[in-house]
């Protein structure tokens, strides 16, 4: 009888905790196996009109699988924080200097908890 209560104990235990990891994913996040490839849903940023000298909010949406996000723009990196499965988010402060050009790629990148990348060319425009 110990054996059995045991077996049914560990199948429960084996149940919850994957419904567990299956619904750790908010609403609109790509749910992701950890052996799935790493994928980028969304690049958003506020505001939609970007001036020389302001604070862009940007928000990059991923898989539930990705451990990081980086931006690169103009030889700099910077690191996104993570602030949900799936979800990572930054304050950008925008230089005021003219030689800043006015249209700049954004490469996001996201990397999975493998090590395996995505990314993502966002083309802004600076005014």
């Amino acid at each position: 009888m110990p054996r059995i209560c045991a077996a049914v104990f560990t199948l429960a235990l084996l149940a919850v905790s994957t419904l567990v990891f299956a619904n750790d994913t908010s609403p609109g996040i790509p749910f992701a196996e950890p052996a799935d490839p790493v994928q980028i849903a969304s690049v958003s940023y506020e505001p939609r009109e970007i001036r020389r000298g302001d604070i862009v909010l940007a928000e990059v949406v991923c898989t539930n699988n990705t451990a990081t996000v980086t931006a690169e723009v103009a030889g700099f990196r910077l690191l996104f924080d993570k602030s949900a499965p799936g979800i990572f988010q930054s304050r950008i402060h925008v230089p005021h200097s003219p030689l800043v050009a006015s249209h700049q790629d954004i490469v996001v990148t996201a990397t999975g908890i493998d090590g395996a990348t995505a990314q993502r060319v966002v083309p802004i425009e600076i005014h």
